[in-house]
């Protein structure tokens, strides 16, 4: 967790957002494994073509200045960072 300091926060209330925690990467060689044995039939090479083509599809789409939303809870947005 860590503290957030709003400009607007004019009640001095501490606030608290979660802080995401890095569990490793995941190749897409074991994402297709796993698409593969919980689907309930898809095969490995239609996952990697499904996953191509929604990859393609996010990116030209965030690539045009939309906002993504795959589910519920998950939204893709083009952020740009420099690093030095």
């Amino acid at each position: 967790m860590y503290k957030v300091h709003a400009i607007d926060n004019k009640e001095k209330e501490e606030k608290y957002r979660a802080r995401i925690v890095s569990e490793g990467t995941i190749s897409k060689e074991k994402l297709y494994k796993w698409v593969e044995k919980t689907s309930g039939g898809f095969s490995r090479g239609q996952a990697d073509v499904i996953m191509t083509c929604i990859t393609d599809a996010v990116i030209e789409f965030l690539r045009d200045g939309y906002i993504v939303q795959l589910a519920s809870w998950d939204i893709y947005r083009l952020l740009l960072l420099a690093v030095q």
